[in-house]
C-alpha cells in the first residue's frame, strides 16, 4: 500500500481497495498463506471493518485538506476560510408584508400576534401595538427565514385568534426575503472580490457593490461612447448602477469611491457622500460627491406544466416539483430560458413525464421559449405562481 503522504504535490491517500489489499498481505504474514479471509469468515469480516475505518479516516483527512481551498470548502469551513478575504456569508432575510387588520373595538396586538396565508405560512407582527376600531395597516414579517412568498389577498386568517378582529387581508403581495447565501454563490462572490484591485474600474465598482452587507445582486452598465445608448437607455460617458439590497449609505459610499472622475451617474435614488481633506496647514476642506443609482424592479413569473405518471395510477409529488422549480434564481437582467426548468422539474423524481412547460409575466400570455428581462428587472419564481397539472 502506498504511504499516506503530504508533499509538494498535495495529499496522497489510499482508497478502500488499497487498504484492504494491504491488510490481507499483513494478515498472511502473521497467520500464514493458508488463512481463509473470505467475507463469510470472522477474520475476513474484521479486515473489512478495519479497511473501512482506515479508508474513511483517510478520506476525512483529504476532505479537511481540501477545505483549506475556498473553491473546495463547504459549509462552516467555507465560512471560516473566506474570512481571510474579509468576507462573511450573507444571512437569510425575512419576507415582509402589509396586512389590513379590521377590528370592532380597540385591541392590543402583542409582539407574537400572527396571521396565516392560504398556503399555511405564518406571518408575525413586527412590533406590538394598539389599534383602534376600523381598518389599520400593520407590517408583518414571515415566521420563516428566506424567500417566502404571498400574493395579494392571500393572507386572510388569524393565527392568533382575537375576537375583536373580524377580518385580515393583504392588499399587496409580500416583499420577498432572500435565502442564506449558498456555497456556490459565496465562492462566486469571493472571486469577484478579487477583481477589486484590478485595472477594470467597472469590475472594481461591481465588486465593491457586491461586497456590501445584505446586497443580493448588482449590475453596472457603462456607456463610454460620445452618443446616447437608447437600448439601456444611458447618456454618453456615464454609468448606471442597479443594486438589490444593502443600505443606501453604504451603496452611495461605494459608488463615490470607485467611479472614475467626471463620469455621470444615472438613477432615481440620490444621495451625497462627503469627504473631508486636511490641508498642510491643518485646515480642512469638505468635498461632496453627489451619487445616483437604482434598485431593480421585480416581476413575478407564472409557470404552467403538465406531468403524467409513467405508471397508470401512480402518484406524483406536485408540491416537490414546485419547490424544485422555485430553486431557480435569476439575477438582475437575466432572461429565463424556459426549457432549462425541465432539469429542475426532474429533480423531483423520475416517475413522471413533464410536458407543455410554459411561462408568463402577466399570467395571460404564456410562451414556451424565453422570457426576457429588462436592464433593471429581476424575474422572480415562487411556488405560489406555479401550476402543476397531473394529466
Amino acid at each position: 500500500m502506498p504511504a499516506l503522504k503530504l508533499d509538494q504535490d498535495g495529499l496522497t491517500i489510499n482508497d478502500l481497495n488499497d487498504v484492504y489489499d494491504f491488510l490481507v498481505v499483513e494478515y498472511k504474514k502473521i497467520y500464514g498463506e493458508d488463512i481463509i479471509l473470505t467475507g463469510d469468515t470472522p477474520d475476513g469480516q474484521v479486515i473489512a471493518i478495519y479497511s473501512k475505518l482506515n479508508a474513511d479516516a483517510q478520506a476525512s483527512l483529504l476532505e479537511l485538506y481540501n477545505s483549506f481551498d475556498p473553491d473546495n470548502a463547504v459549509g462552516s469551513q467555507l465560512n471560516k476560510i473566506i474570512k481571510l478575504s474579509g468576507l462573511t456569508r450573507k444571512a437569510a432575510t425575512k419576507s415582509t408584508v402589509t396586512v389590513d387588520i379590521t377590528a370592532t373595538t380597540a385591541v392590543s396586538l402583542d409582539d407574537d400576534y400572527s396571521v396565516v396565508d392560504t398556503l399555511g405560512q405564518i406571518w408575525v407582527i413586527q412590533t406590538a401595538q394598539e389599534i383602534t376600531a376600523g381598518t389599520t395597516a400593520i407590517d408583518f414579517s414571515s415566521n420563516e427565514w428566506g424567500s417566502i412568498a404571498a400574493n395579494a389577498a392571500t393572507i386572510t386568517e388569524q393565527g392568533t385568534i382575537l375576537t375583536q378582529i373580524t377580518a385580515v387581508n393583504n392588499p399587496l403581495s409580500a416583499t420577498i426575503g432572500v435565502d442564506e447565501e449558498t456555497d456556490e454563490a459565496l465562492r462566486i462572490r469571493r472571486k469577484r472580490s478579487l477583481e477589486k484591485p484590478a485595472f477594470s474600474t467597472t469590475g472594481s465598482l461591481l465588486s465593491a457593490l457586491l461586497n456590501i452587507e445584505n446586497v443580493v445582486d448588482a449590475i453596472v452598465y457603462e456607456n463610454q461612447t460620445n452618443v446616447y445608448d437608447s437600448a439601456l437607455p444611458l447618456v454618453a460617458h456615464s454609468i448606471w448602477c442597479i443594486v438589490d439590497g444593502g443600505l443606501s449609505t453604504d451603496i452611495i459610499e461605494a459608488i463615490a469611491k470607485e467611479k472614475t472622475v467626471g463620469c455621470g451617474l444615472k438613477g432615481s435614488i440620490e444621495g451625497d457622500y462627503t469627504e473631508t481633506f486636511v490641508r498642510a496647514d491643518g485646515t480642512s476642506r469638505v468635498h461632496i460627491h453627489p451619487v445616483a443609482y437604482d434598485v431593480p424592479t421585480s416581476s413575478n413569473i407564472y409557470i404552467n406544466v403538465n406531468v403524467t405518471p409513467k405508471v397508470v395510477g401512480g402518484t406524483i409529488d406536485t408540491a416537490l416539483i414546485k419547490d424544485k422549480i422555485a430553486e431557480k434564481l435569476l439575477n438582475i437582467a437575466e432572461d429565463l430560458i424556459i426549457t432549462e426548468l425541465y432539469s429542475y422539474i426532474y429533480q423531483a423524481g423520475s416517475n413522471f413525464v413533464a410536458t407543455n412547460l410554459t411561462a408568463s409575466l402577466d399570467n395571460i400570455t404564456y410562451v414556451s421559449d424565453e422570457l426576457a428581462a429588462t436592464a433593471a428587472e429581476r424575474l422572480i419564481i415562487t411556488t405560489a405562481n406555479i401550476t402543476v397539472t397531473v394529466v
